[in-house]
């Protein structure tokens, strides 16, 4: 769970949210922003892969590769999936002693990527000692050990790709783990730049999440969640929207929803408003007395104050 920090980097897993007295300079329980974005856990036996979205997916901590299981990665892979794994999630091992002290059996499977039972043999990763396999299948080598062998290697698979890192050790092992955590940040900015709508620049004090409609359009939740710090600072965070990038600030314990549709993007400034719907060049909104809105589009943005008191639904142009 502590590798899950490449993703929340402000997490505190075990520690209390509250306390008191409360401190006023520093992070609390699992308050944190989203800076990567969120993910998701899921269980490695999951029944089908082929259904899920995920442009890639990475093991953590310890995995039987079960043949079925396996079998199923396989097909996600070969859709066109990454994963990201370690020789040890490679492992029939059940013993708790045993996988502990990397005693492990490797069954084949299809990430074995060697020529024949795959060998080891120790070598050092900036001085730190690991169990380096020594007959790997020849692949695009990303990273060596001290001693030259092959540390990381990308493997074509199907229409997609495994990142394999060839040691009987886990991604929390220290020889790795800087490594292991670069990769997982690699894969979350490289995909997400491809996202036609996504959050920039947010930081670690804000949090944010994605809703897609089935309509094509999508919605975006931010809020500050650094409650520890002063109220008053306004926090803030870019929405890129293809070519255009609009920045958004937050006002402490506002949740702001924003509605992007064809280019169009629309959010009003407090909790008191919301964007219901956008059609074309027309965006229907609600909210309670007076809300402000900022409505953008292709690179021109326009704000607009409504006063809700005698009509809770209106409508606005771009």
């Amino acid at each position: 769970w502590d590798l899950a920090k490449v993703f929340y980097p402000l997490s505190r897993v075990g520690e209390s949210i509250y306390r008191h007295p409360c401190p006023t300079d520093k992070p609390q329980g699992y308050f944190t922003g989203t800076p990567l974005g969120s993910v998701d856990t899921i269980p490695a036996e999951n029944a089908d892969y082929g259904a899920l979205p995920y442009r890639a997916l990475a093991f953590m901590g310890y995995n039987c590769a079960d043949e079925g299981d396996m079998a199923r990665l396989c097909g996600y892979v070969e859709r066109g999936g990454t994963l990201i794994l370690t020789r040890a999630h490679l492992t029939d091992t059940t013993d708790l002693e045993d996988v502990r002290a990397y005693r492990l059996h490797y069954p084949e499977t299809p990430f074995s990527f060697t020529e024949g039972e795959p060998a080891f043999a120790e070598d050092t990763v900036n001085g730190v000692k690991v169990q380096v396999c020594t007959n790997a299948k020849a692949g695009e080598v990303l990273a060596r050990t001290d001693g030259g062998q092959p540390l990381v290697c990308k493997y074509s698979l199907g229409k997609g790709e495994v990142i394999l890192f060839n040691v009987a050790a886990y991604p929390a092992h220290s020889a790795i783990r800087p490594l292991y955590e670069e990769m997982l940040r690699t894969a979350a900015v490289t995909y997400t730049e491809e996202e036609p709508v996504w959050v920039e620049d947010v930081g670690n004090d804000v949090q944010f999440t994605v809703y897609d409609a089935e309509d094509g359009t999508r919605e975006i939740y931010l809020i500050a969640v650094d409650w520890y710090h002063d109220p008053a600072a306004i926090r803030r965070a870019t929405l890129r929207v293809g070519e255009h990038r609009y920045g958004v600030e937050m006002p402490f314990g506002e949740m702001i929803k924003s509605v992007i549709r064809d280019g169009v993007l629309a959010y009003p400034h407090s909790e008191d408003g919301e964007v219901l719907a956008i059609d074309g060049n027309t965006v229907r909104v609600q909210g309670v007395g007076r809300v402000t809105f900022t409505l953008t589009a292709n690179g021109t943005q326009k704000t607009v104050t409504l006063d809700f008191t005698n009509s809770p639904v209106q409508e606005i142009s771009v």
